[in-house]
């Protein structure tokens, strides 16, 4: 009986092992934020669920965002303060070791502090496609108060409620980007919303959606194009009033 307690506590602590050190190779390959997206974070308020940028505006919705996997979500925060100081209020999801996927419900908590106020969700890569699964979720259980997705150089869950639904969609690809190529994107055209919108950035790139350290552009320069994203996000937003 012993030797069995001895066995059973060895591998429990090999396998608490392996997630240490699973946790801790994941925390040093995260990608973080520029020093330009340091500076506009500094424009947001630290909740327990992520970066809120608050806006003037008590009408216009509020702008839920996942990151893309092992991509601080504070990397995004030029874009998302261009947008509240066009009266957008803007709020960055925190995830578990930045990956979307361990936290797909998150959004949830984000909305409990906003229960009467319309919103859109939507995020990056990977982030980008969690969002659209509680889309998804949103639309079955009817909530009226989901506006709109919005996919950055990500894909859409295929799912029959989401793709003959009338929510507005964003669709935002890179022509540089190696990771979500256009060409894959365009090919699943009708899985997305019926009332989506495609634009592509020309020279983007997939990590130029966000603002890391350290990165290396392909074509466009980060800064261009952390400015198309803002451009883009906030027209398509405008025609959701």
């Amino acid at each position: 009986m012993k030797k069995r307690t001895k066995v059973i506590s060895g591998v429990l602590a090999g396998v608490g092992a392996l997630a240490v050190g699973g946790a801790f190779l994941l925390q040093r390959n995260i990608k973080e934020p520029s020093e330009k997206a340091q500076q506009a974070k500094r424009e947001a308020l630290k909740q327990n669920e992520g970066w809120y940028f608050p806006s003037l505006s008590d009408e216009l919705p509020l702008v839920i965002f996942y990151p893309g996997a092992l991509i601080d979500v504070a990397a995004y925060s030029i874009w998302a303060a261009e947008l509240a100081d066009d009266g957008y209020p803007v709020f960055l999801v925190t995830m578990p070791f930045e990956l979307a996927m361990l936290a797909p419900q998150r959004a949830e908590q984000v909305l409990a502090r906003f229960p009467q106020r319309e919103y859109v969700i939507g995020g990056h890569s990977l982030g980008g496609y969690t969002a659209s699964k509680f889309a998804v979720e949103r639309l079955e259980e009817k909530d009226s108060q989901l506006k709109g997705i919005f996919y950055l150089a990500s894909y859409t869950e295929e799912a029959p409620i989401l793709k003959d639904s009338e929510l507005a969609s964003l669709v935002v690809t890179g022509s540089q980007d190696e990771d979500i190529k256009e060409k894959n994107v365009l090919a699943k055209k009708a899985a997305y919303p019926k009332n989506s919108q495609f634009v592509s950035i020309n020279g983007g790139d997939h990590l130029g959606f966000a603002s890391v350290a350290g990165h290396q552009e392909k074509g466009l320069s980060e800064s261009q194009q952390q400015k198309q994203v803002a451009e883009t996000l906030k027209k398509w937003l405008s025609t959701l009033r």
